[in-house]
C-alpha cells in the first residue's frame, strides 16, 4: 500500500491509525486531551476511551449496532406509521433517511422535551416527499370500447361454438354407442344363449342387467342433449325414498297415511313439525325426525337455487 501511494501517486507522506484517533485529533483535541470517542461504523459501534493523547484499546468495548441495524429500525417505523403506504419503502431509501435526518441528541431529555413545545416542534418537524409516480390512466374512446365489445362478443362466439361441436361430437358417439348396444340386446332373440353372453362380456358387461343399465343413461343422456340444442329446459327430478316416504325436489303432499307424492309448482308441507311432541305417537315422532331433516334440505336447496339464479342476474347486468 506504501509503495502504491509512494510511487503511484506521489504522495509526500503518509501515516497509519485507528480512525478514532484521528477523529479525536482532527475535531480540535490535543495529545494532552482525555476522552471518550464514540465510532458508529456499518455494522458496530466501538468505544474508546483517551487518555494522555492516546487510547486506552484494552479498555475498547464493541456494541453490535450500526448503521445497518438503525435502517432496518427506521424502516419498521415507517411501517407501523404508515401501514397504508401505496407504495413499499425500501432498504436504500429508509437508508437515506437515517443518513439525511436522523441526529445525535448531546442531551437526549431536552431533546423530547423540545418536541413537546409546539413553538419548537415547528422547527423540529421534517416533511419528506416520498417519490411517487402517478398512474397512466388510458382513457378510452367510444371506437375503442365499441371495438372491444366486439372483439369480446366475436371471441364468446367462438367458444359458444367450440362447445357446441364438443357436444355434438359427444352427442354423435353416444347414439353410435346406443345403437350398437340396441343391436346387441336385439341379438338375444337371435343367437344361442351361450353365444350370445360371451358376446356380451366381450363388450365389457357383466350381464344383461349391466346392458340395460347403459342403454337408460345413455338414452338419457341423449334426450338431454337432444333438449338442450333445441333450447328446452327439463326439470331434473331427483326421488329419494324412505320407509314411508317418497320426495321430489319439486315439491310433494302428504296424505293421512304420511306417504309423499311428487307434485311439481307446488312448495312442500311439514304438518308435523308444529305439532307438540305430546301430542304425538311414537310413529309420529319418527315421521317427524324425517320432516325434519327434510325441510332442512328443501330449504338448503331453495338457498342454492335462489343464489344461483341471482348470480345469473348480475352476469346479465
Amino acid at each position: 500500500m506504501s509503495e502504491l501511494l509512494f510511487e503511484g501517486y506521489s504522495v509526500p507522506s503518509i501515516a497509519y491509525g485507528i480512525d478514532a484517533l484521528f477523529s479525536f485529533y482532527g475535531n480540535g483535541h490535543s495529545l494532552d486531551d482525555g476522552g471518550i470517542v464514540i465510532s458508529a461504523g456499518h455494522t458496530a459501534t466501538h468505544v474508546l476511551p483517551i487518555f494522555g493523547g492516546r487510547g486506552v484499546l484494552e479498555q475498547a468495548k464493541r456494541i453490535s449496532y450500526g448503521g445497518t441495524q438503525a435502517t432496518d429500525y427506521m424502516l419498521k417505523l415507517m411501517q407501523l406509521k404508515y401501514p397504508t403506504f401505496p407504495t413499499k419503502m425500501t432498504t436504500n431509501q429508509a437508508q437515506q433517511l437515517v443518513h439525511d435526518h436522523c441526529h445525535f441528541a448531546e442531551d437526549y431529555m431536552k431533546h423530547l422535551k423540545e418536541f413537546e413545545n409546539r413553538e419548537t416542534f415547528v422547527e423540529r418537524d421534517r416533511i419528506i416527499q416520498f417519490p411517487f409516480v402517478a398512474p397512466v390512466i388510458e382513457e378510452k374512446t367510444e371506437e375503442d370500447l365499441a371495438r372491444q365489445a366486439a372483439r369480446k362478443e366475436e371471441a364468446t362466439r367462438r367458444l359458444r361454438e367450440a362447445a357446441a361441436k364438443t357436444r355434438l361430437d359427444k352427442l354423435i358417439i353416444q347414439e353410435q354407442e346406443f345403437e350398437a348396444f340396441t343391436q346387441l340386446k336385439g341379438a338375444k332373440q337371435t343367437e344361442k344363449k351361450s353365444e350370445w353372453v360371451a358376446r356380451l362380456k366381450s363388450h365389457g358387461f357383466k350381464d344383461e342387467a349391466d346392458l340395460d343399465d347403459v342403454l337408460k343413461k345413455l338414452e338419457t343422456s341423449i334426450k338431454r342433449a337432444r333438449n338442450k340444442e333445441l333450447g328446452i329446459e327439463e326439470t331434473e327430478e331427483k326421488v329419494f325414498r324412505s320407509e314411508n316416504a317418497t320426495i321430489c325436489d319439486g315439491g310433494f303432499k302428504i296424505d293421512i297415511s304420511f306417504r309423499f307424492l311428487c307434485v311439481y309448482q307446488e312448495p312442500p308441507s311439514f304438518p308435523l313439525l308444529d305439532m307438540p311432541d305430546d301430542m304425538l305417537s311414537e310413529a309420529e315422532k319418527r315421521d317427524k325426525k324425517k320432516q325434519r331433516l327434510l325441510k332442512a334440505g328443501y330449504d338448503a336447496r331453495i338457498r342454492a337455487k335462489r343464489a344461483k339464479e341471482e348470480e345469473k342476474a348480475r352476469e346479465v347486468r
